[in-house]
């Protein structure tokens, strides 16, 4: 599957071969600098798990395997799990953002309503449509974005910002209309408060579903007694060390996390039962 283990990263014994690899874990995390990638390769003589990271501390290089002919179990789970981490670095990230969007934007509105008042005319009706259609657009921005990227609830809550800044200009303009400062007009702003709590719910959904995290977890235990030699736990560890490549053993499903968990049970009983007549048929299929 486009991943070769051995020469590369590992010397093969003597007439060994890889009948296929999975990329079956991985992890990037911009915020702490980290990325870990994790590898399953079956030979015919081995099963090797191999994995690799990079963090602000260095490199580091994970692997373990067990002889082919002493694989006993195989198992497997791939579900969800609820990440508090990630629901708390959603909730902060789109608040900064928000607040960052809704201050710029605020600014804006106030040097455009100064400069109305020294007129003695209302351009406001413009600010307000301008407003509107910002926060449409940034809303089907938000609907094309996978829910597994953070960018949905900071893009779905820039847009609650925006309909909250037009909901808001009603007080504003009808206030300036009623002193006299401005000319009065009709007004778009009555939808901006509905769409506003609309975009806040439709925000805390893509946070909570952002939150839910992909998780699997592979054990392979050997002949030798109680033993796992090959183990991808599928819980994560908060401690913070300079062993990237160890994250790959918590990591997230990757691309071939699926094809592993259908094949590989079946592609190790062929090797064991039938030696390099089913390593061949098993690389043909790769």
């Amino acid at each position: 599957m486009g991943y070769k283990l051995l020469k590369n990263y590992v010397t093969p014994a003597e007439q060994e071969l890889t009948v296929k690899s999975y990329h079956c874990t991985s992890l990037a995390s911009q915020l702490i600098g980290l990325k870990a990638e994790g590898y399953l390769t079956v030979t015919n003589k081995r099963v090797v798990f191999h994995a690799f990271g990079s963090s602000y501390g260095g490199d580091s290089v994970l692997q373990s395997e067990v002889p082919i002919e002493d694989v006993s179990g195989i198992s497997f789970y791939k579900g969800t799990y609820f990440s508090i981490l990630h629901l708390l670095v959603a909730f902060f990230i789109t608040w900064v953002s928000s607040i960052v969007v809704g201050g710029l934007a605020a600014m804006a509105l106030g040097a455009l309503t100064a400069s109305s008042i020294q007129r003695g005319s209302s351009n406001l009706m413009g600010i307000q449509i301008l407003l509107g259609v910002l926060g449409i657009l940034v809303s089907v921005a938000s609907f094309s974005t996978d829910k597994e990227s953070i960018k949905k609830p900071v893009l779905s809550a820039v847009a609650a910002t925006f309909f909250l800044l037009l909901g808001g200009g009603s007080f504003l303009t009808s206030g300036l209309a009623s002193l006299g400062f401005i000319p009065r007009e009709s007004s778009i702003t009555s939808i901006g408060w509905p769409l506003a709590l609309l975009a806040t719910v439709v925000t805390l959904v893509n946070i909570f579903w952002y939150s839910r995290r992909p998780t699997m977890s592979l054990a392979i235990s050997s002949k030798g007694g109680a033993t796992t030699p090959i183990q991808i736990s599928g819980f994560r560890n908060f401690g913070i060390h300079n062993a990237a490549a160890i994250k790959a053993l918590t990591a997230e499903p990757a691309e071939h996390a699926e094809a592993l968990i259908g094949e590989l049970g079946a592609l190790i009983l062929d090797v064991q039962t039938t030696g390099d007549i089913g390593a061949k048929r098993w690389t043909k299929k790769g």
